[in-house]
């Protein structure tokens, strides 16, 4: 489209911004399709060659021993270590959240009584 643009502005010769005569890209004129197919063939024979050789040097990986007795032995002393402690600590801190909430309470109704007097109107 554009170097039909281009060749219609030199036969009206009409000034056009930018579009000058030069060298015209390859992928303009459609000439790069020749180039690409002798560049694909090149690449297709590498590829090829790459591809023979690969079957040739492919070679199986020792396959890596496991230890299960190792592994039961992990799981169980880990399963152990962390159920444990949970317990204590849920006991102790609803013992510590029970004592917390006491104190609270015990401030609050001392605060209450301070604050208000036998006719339920709070003294300045």
């Amino acid at each position: 489209y554009f170097l039909g643009v281009v060749a219609k502005a030199r036969a009206s010769e009409e000034s056009t911004s930018g579009a000058l005569a030069g060298k015209v890209a390859d992928y303009l004129k459609g000439t790069a399709e020749e180039q690409s197919s002798s560049r694909d063939k090149v690449l297709d024979r590498l590829t090829q060659v790459e591809g023979k050789q690969a079957t040739r040097l492919q070679v199986e990986a020792p396959a890596e021993k496991v230890d299960h007795g190792k592994l039961d032995q992990l799981t169980q002393d880990s399963s152990e270590a962390f159920h444990s402690p949970g317990i204590e600590n849920a006991t102790a801190s609803k013992a510590d959240l029970d004592a917390a909430n006491d104190k609270l309470s015990s401030l609050l109704d001392s605060e209450a009584n301070k604050g208000l007097d036998g006719s339920g109107e709070k003294n300045d």
